[in-house]
């Protein structure tokens, strides 16, 4: 992994001891996104990552119009900079444990994977869709996160793309379960 310029251990273990867990539930439960997959060209969009590291680093980036270009550089997840996430993010985001390996606080209740393939012009992409549902002790909310992988069918270093972030929240697991089988189904019709 190339070395950041100013945070160079930028990592899970960095995560967990620096996270304030009140702020970034506060920003989660402010923040759940449109659900979004996008441009093969685009390498990855980990904004549930992000939001961990912008609250470790509010104290050390200050709020500017060009925080989000910094904090993204900053964590790798600029395509143009020479770095990725670590290995442990990448691993952690793909197997679904992110959560859990930066706080305590979060338990995996359930999670799904479905493999499909997809013809993009002349190209063929292997895709993953996974689903979980991790429930906050803290304030009783279950995140239902989708983890969402497009590689070209052929090697090509350009064309991959991962996608991971929370897409909803519920006050109850049978409402988690319901809207991430309903999610199921509209990948299987596709």
């Amino acid at each position: 992994m190339e070395k950041f310029p100013r945070y160079p251990n930028l990592n899970l273990k960095w995560i967990k001891e620096n996270l304030d867990l009140d702020r970034f539930l506060k920003t989660i439960n402010d923040k759940i996104r449109i659900d979004f997959e996008g441009d093969p060209e685009v390498s990855f969009v980990y904004n549930i990552y992000l939001e961990a590291c912008s609250n470790c680093l509010l104290k050390e980036i200050e709020y500017y119009d060009g925080f989000m270009d910094d904090l993204i550089a900053e964590t790798g997840l600029n395509p143009w900079f020479n770095g990725y996430p670590s290995d442990d993010i990448l691993k952690s985001s793909a197997n679904g444990s992110f959560l859990s390996k930066i706080s305590t606080n979060f338990k995996l209740i359930k999670k799904i994977k479905v493999e499909s393939k997809k013809s993009i012009g002349e190209n063929q992409y292997n895709q993953t869709t996974r689903y979980d549902i991790f429930y906050s002790k803290k304030n009783n909310t279950y995140y239902v996160l989708k983890y969402f992988r497009s590689k070209p069918a052929k090697i090509s270093k350009n064309g991959r793309y991962e996608y991971y972030d929370i897409i909803n929240k519920f006050l109850s697991q049978k409402r988690a379960l319901v809207f991430m089988n309903k999610e199921l189904k509209k990948i299987k019709k596709s």
